[in-house]
């Protein structure tokens, strides 16, 4: 999850991209914490590096409002050798002002999305939030929460993903992948829930790290960190009710020095660290 400073300072007034960050980044950490995909935050500041970036295969940076052209290239470069970036809605419409500018929407990453924004609809009041059919995939519709970018390929390296449901905008592209390099650019016209940040990870064949030996209910979360000897698999049991795990593989519970291997109850908020 990408984060920086312009954005944080800018979201504290601005009454669109500011909630709309909050929302998303809580949606897309319960999708990933949910499938066990373990994830960090990295704030992108001017000392940062391509290989800072390179570390990770697939960064979300849900809303950047404020894009600067250095950040923008940088994200070019990580794209182009083989990085997974993704974008959500209002992204690159001001300056590192705050103040809007006269470039397409959006601004500078659109080279990077290969889209351009037609036209945006804010989702409030009255008015009944629309959804989004998604193919490429597994057919669903999901919602396309509070706001809606209508978006217009640019390339022909774009591929729609997922087209507006209702209203007047139905048919219309509501998500686009963009071939960039080695690797792929995507912009999501709404704000994430939990249901569409599902759909980009199931496309994207995210899975968990430890998913070849451990099976995990929803409510344990994987934490990995490394030490010298290798990976530190945390099991964190969030719920006061014991929760059942299974490991193909022994492995050592290094609270405990036991050897834990095939079925074993976790304890109500219990902790097991495997290496």
């Amino acid at each position: 999850m990408l984060r920086d400073y312009d954005n944080e300072w800018d979201g504290e007034y601005d009454v669109w991209h500011g909630p709309f960050s909050r929302q998303s980044g809580k949606a897309w950490f319960k999708a990933l914490t949910r499938r066990h995909i373990p994830s960090d935050t990295v704030y992108v500041r001017t000392g940062t590096t391509i290989e800072d970036l390179k570390r990770y295969k697939v960064l979300i940076y849900p809303h950047p409002a404020i894009m600067r052209d250095e950040t923008a290239a940088l994200l070019e470069q990580y794209t182009r050798e083989g990085g997974i970036i993704i974008f959500g809605c209002r992204t690159g419409y001001k300056d590192e002002r705050g103040h809007c500018y006269m470039r397409p929407f959006p601004g500078a990453a659109a080279a990077l999305t290969g889209i351009s924004v037609e036209e945006f609809t804010m989702v409030k009041g009255t008015r009944e939030a629309v959804s989004m059919k998604w193919s490429g995939g597994k057919e669903a519709l999901t919602g396309a929460d509070s706001f809606n970018d209508v978006l217009l390929p640019e390339s022909d390296s774009v591929v729609v993903v997922a087209h507006y449901a209702s209203d007047y905008y139905a048919g219309k592209p509501a998500v686009t992948k963009n071939k960039f390099g080695e690797g792929e650019a995507w912009y999501f016209g709404a704000v994430f829930n939990e249901s569409s940040a599902g759909q980009i990870i199931e496309r994207l064949g995210l899975v968990s790290p430890a998913a070849d030996w451990l099976a995990l209910p929803e409510q344990v979360e994987l934490s990995i960190r490394q030490d010298a000897s290798g990976p530190l698999h945390f099991l964190l049991n969030y719920s006061e009710q014991p929760a059942l795990i299974t490991l193909s593989e022994e492995k050592t519970d290094l609270l405990t020095g036991k050897k834990l291997s095939g079925t074993v109850d976790l304890e109500g908020y219990g902790v097991l660290v495997l290496s």
